[in-house]
């Protein structure tokens, strides 16, 4: 599991052929949408949780950083191939 959040991490940091500001800008936009994301998701599912009468589970670290990796990468690709 751990080398699959490495690889995700990798991805992530990777550079592209022109960094300029557009680029930047979107990458702060998906991380930032991707963070809100992830702090809604951790608070409304014990909530969840409770309305389904499922015993409250603790949101592991390793979810989150996997959720908030793959939320990144599809958000900050889906915003690239919109500005195309």
């Amino acid at each position: 599991m751990n080398g699959f959040i490495l690889g995700l991490l990798f991805v992530a940091l990777a550079k592209e052929k022109i960094e300029d500001e557009m680029i930047a800008q979107m990458r702060l936009k998906a991380m930032s949408q991707t963070f809100i994301t992830a702090v809604v998701c951790v608070v409304v599912k014990p909530f969840i949780d409770l309305v389904f009468r499922d015993p409250i589970q603790d949101v592991t670290g390793q979810f989150l950083v996997i959720f908030m990796l793959l939320g990144y990468l599809l958000n900050y690709h889906s915003q690239k191939f919109r500005n195309r």
